[in-house]
């Protein structure tokens, strides 16, 4: 009969698989919150470039109608940002969701390694035992003779 340990090999083989699912699903919800935030990064620069350009057109003569296109430009670009940042918070939300999921499944696979080296330990010192005794009755056997 295969040993205990042995059994539940089969059992910590699928929590790591499920470990290394949810560690890429990880990664991906990290590198997708990278790219919301560099996306955000360049909604700011564009942003503060717009407001220099308005800066130094109001030194200068500036039609009202470039003024007013360019105010309402930065204005949807004032929606954008808010957009995107949310976009952010979500991205942040679920990195979090995958970090707690990678977390529990970690905990639960070192759990099973923990628990499969316990099984080891107590089938080594049953086996242990058991040669003792074997041991002893040869011993008493060959006394015998």
């Amino acid at each position: 009969m295969e040993k205990r340990s042995t059994r539940l090999k089969i059992v910590l083989d699928l929590a790591v698989r499920k470990e290394e699912a949810a560690l890429k699903q990880l990664q991906r919800a990290q590198q997708l919150l990278h790219q919301e935030r560099e996306k955000e990064r360049q909604l700011q620069q564009y942003m503060q470039d717009y407001q220099t350009q308005l800066q130094q057109q109001q030194q200068g003569n500036l039609h009202i109608q470039s003024y007013l296109n360019l105010q309402n430009f930065m204005a949807q670009l004032g929606q954008a940002m808010t957009q995107q940042q949310n976009q952010i918070t979500q991205a942040e939300k679920q990195v979090a969701a995958c970090l707690a999921s990678w977390r529990q499944l970690h905990e639960k696979k070192k759990g099973m390694q923990e628990h499969i080296e316990k099984c080891r330990q107590q089938e080594q010192v049953e086996q242990d035992k058991q040669e003792q005794k074997l041991i002893d009755e040869f011993s008493q056997r060959r006394n015998r003779f």
